[in-house]
């Protein structure tokens, strides 16, 4: 992507202009990629290989209800970011032009509150058998 897209190179030159190295860029979107991509497909499909594909009014409503959680919690703590952690989240804003890889690039704080941290009220609220689908 950074070879051959010309607006991913161009969304570095904004990068390194609002003070970001190229290495501290590399990190974030390594970090974001194993911690998002294959990482959490692994750890998913090792929970979930013994169950049973299955489809009910259950889980129709677990689904949207996570859905709604997320959302909501996403949006307060991305408003909350702006408003008081703007260091937190001022990389994302720097890329001016979507791409595969500047998808990627957060800030480790900034994804870890909006992506993670946004998904804690639904365990509280559903438990960690998310959809209900560990039978083992």
């Amino acid at each position: 992507d950074f070879l051959l897209v010309k607006e991913c190179r161009q969304n570095f030159v904004r990068l390194r202009k609002a003070g970001y190295s190229v290495p501290y860029i590399f990190f974030c979107v390594s970090f974001i990629f194993f911690f998002s991509g294959p990482t959490l497909g692994v750890i998913l499909w090792n929970h979930l290989q013994d169950s049973a594909p299955h489809f009910d009014l259950g889980l129709v409503l677990r689904v949207g209800t996570i859905l709604v959680i997320s959302e909501v919690s996403f949006t307060k703590i991305h408003r909350w970011m702006h408003r008081e952690k703007p260091q937190f989240h001022v990389m994302h804003h720097c890329c001016q032009y979507s791409t595969v890889t500047t998808s990627l690039i957060f800030d480790p704080e900034d994804y870890l509150l909006e992506f993670w941290a946004s998904k804690f009220p639904i365990l509280l609220v559903l438990g960690t058998d998310l959809l209900g689908c560990y039978d083992g």
